[in-house]
């Protein structure tokens, strides 16, 4: 577990940064004593902003051999609504937009290595 500070995107009532936890699960899977994937699990919860009490973000990122070379990396993401809020609508589009800005921030970091 990490906890650490991260920027807020603007909207009202909304800090510029919050308090957040990242639970990270990392898991291997294997054959003939060879690794075939690495995945890396994490979830993330914001403490200092509205509604935050009530969902986390988890995200998931795949790695493995691509059959023509290279490593395919496949991300994935879900809102967990922990209890029911009227702003779910609100919640989870504004984690994909982060999500959208967070994979295209992935894509050229892994295109520049």
């Amino acid at each position: 577990q990490i906890s650490a500070r991260v920027p807020v995107p603007p909207g009202p009532m909304v800090p510029k940064t919050t308090r957040a936890t990242f639970t990270f699960r990392i898991s291997a899977e294997e054959t003939n004593g060879a690794v075939d994937r690495v995945c890396v699990e994490f979830d993330v919860a914001v403490h200092d902003t509205p509604y935050c009490d009530t969902f986390l973000v988890r995200e998931k990122l795949m790695l493995a051999p691509h059959p023509e070379g290279g490593t395919r990396i496949t991300k994935a993401f879900g809102v967990i609504f922990l209890k029911w809020t009227f702003v779910q609508g609100m919640v989870r589009s504004s984690a994909e937009a982060s999500q959208r800005k967070s994979a295209e921030r992935l894509l050229e970091f892994f295109k520049t290595r």
